[in-house]
């Protein structure tokens, strides 16, 4: 799956529902509209937040894969893809 094409809900769910709840229900401000909609949103975040996940690993598994002559031309030594390699998923380098 495109990790573009899911990042927002307008293109989740369509402009039609993706502009109310971005934009917020007719009627529904103050705290509860906003704890609404950040509940109605929470699922993107948290799909978002998976595919950012297996993004990493999916390339840090690549790094993995490459051959020295490839990663010297990129600049990186073994030991540096072994560094990020060991790194897990959910953290940053």
């Amino acid at each position: 799956m495109n990790r573009a094409h899911c990042t927002t809900p307008e293109s989740a769910l369509g402009a039609g529902l993706g502009t109310v709840l971005t934009q917020g229900v007719s009627g529904a401000a103050g705290p509860l509209g906003h704890f609404v909609e950040r509940l109605v949103l929470l699922p993107f975040s948290a799909l978002e937040v998976l595919m950012t996940w297996q993004e990493r690993a999916s390339q840090r598994q690549g790094l993995r894969q490459m051959d020295d002559r490839l990663l010297s031309d990129m600049g990186l030594s073994r030991a540096d893809v072994d560094r990020e390699a060991s790194i897990p998923f959910w953290r940053r380098s």
